[in-house]
C-alpha cells in the first residue's frame, strides 16, 4: 500500500486510521508531501496499530529528511514491528544529515533481522 503524507495533524490521523483498517499489511510506502509536522503524531497508543505492526515486513519512506517527526515515526515502527525485514529511507537531499544517520543507527529494533537502508538522491544506499 502506498500513501502520500502531508504536513498536517489530519494526515497523522488518517495514517493511524489506515493502519487500524489494514491489520495484515506487509508493505507500506509513504511519500512525504512536505515536512511531517504534528504535535504528538507518533505518540500512538500501541494497541491502536499493533496488529498492523505485527505483520509489517517492508517500510519505504520517500522524502525522509531526518526531521523530528520523521525520526519519531521511524523509532516507533522499529520498536514495535516484530517481523520487519527492511526499512528503506529515501532522502530528497543530496547529502543525508550525519546526525540523523547516527540517531537511526541507535534505535532499538523489535525484529533482529531488520535492515535499514538510507539513500540520498543518486547515491548508493547506506546500511544503518
Amino acid at each position: 500500500m502506498e500513501i502520500c503524507y502531508g504536513p498536517t495533524n489530519a494526515s497523522a490521523e488518517a495514517l493511524t486510521f489506515l493502519l487500524q483498517s489494514s491489520p495484515a499489511i506487509e508493505t507500506l510506502m509513504i511519500r512525504s508531501c512536505g515536512t511531517w509536522s504534528s504535535a504528538g503524531s507518533w505518540n500512538w497508543d500501541l494497541a491502536s496499530v499493533e496488529s498492523c505492526l505485527h505483520h509489517l515486513k517492508n517500510l519505504y519512506l520517500y522524502g525522509f529528511a531526518g526531521a523530528a517527526d520523521d525520526v519519531d515515526f521511524l523509532r516507533f515502527v522499529l520498536k514495535h514491528a516484530i517481523v520487519l525485514e527492511s526499512v528503506n529511507l529515501r532522502s530528497k537531499e543530496i547529502d543525508v544529515d550525519e546526525n540523523a544517520r547516527n540517531v537511526v543507527r541507535g534505535f532499538r529494533r523489535a525484529s533482529p533481522k531488520c535492515v535499514v537502508r538510507l539513500q540520498a538522491l543518486n547515491v548508493p544506499s547506506l546500511y544503518l
